[in-house]
């Protein structure tokens, strides 16, 4: 059994309404009505609507991910700190590499204008040219 000292994070399943509420940080009442507006997953003896309740902190932590709240945002997730570093890692790699992508690919866009501009040069040079030496209305005018 689960010491009264012992946080509510390392609970491997909470047992009451005041539990859960401290896990998810507030109030008895809000995490009710968060069940009844929002199914927030929580578990009840069979047969009984209004008895006492238990929820997984697993289930509980989904939840929170999967729900959108008004402003369009996510509600708050408790992450352990060896997760959260490690997704910090994960994303500055990510950032690294899509930083790198983008690097690539304006180099790669820049050669392209850089040939383009020199073709298109070439281009009116030679229409500069066939106007001087009087190609260009031979070219142009109609037989």
């Amino acid at each position: 059994m689960r010491q009264p000292s012992e946080p509510f994070a390392k609970a491997a399943v909470l047992n009451s309404w005041k539990e859960i509420a401290g896990y998810l940080d507030r109030g008895v009442r809000t995490v009710q009505r968060w069940e009844h507006d929002l199914n927030l997953p929580v578990h009840r003896p069979k047969g009984k609507d209004r008895s006492a309740v238990l929820a997984f902190p697993a289930e509980l932590d989904g939840w929170l991910v999967n729900t959108p709240v008004r402003n369009g945002g996510y509600v708050a997730v408790r992450v352990p700190a060896p997760e959260l570093a490690q997704r910090a890692r994960d994303l500055r790699m990510r950032s690294r590499l899509l930083v790198g992508n983008v690097h690539q690919s304006a180099e790669s866009q820049q050669a392209k204008t850089e040939k383009l501009t020199k073709t298109l040069q070439g281009v009116m040079s030679r229409m500069q040219d066939a106007r001087r030496n009087g190609r260009w209305r031979q070219a142009v005018e109609p037989a």
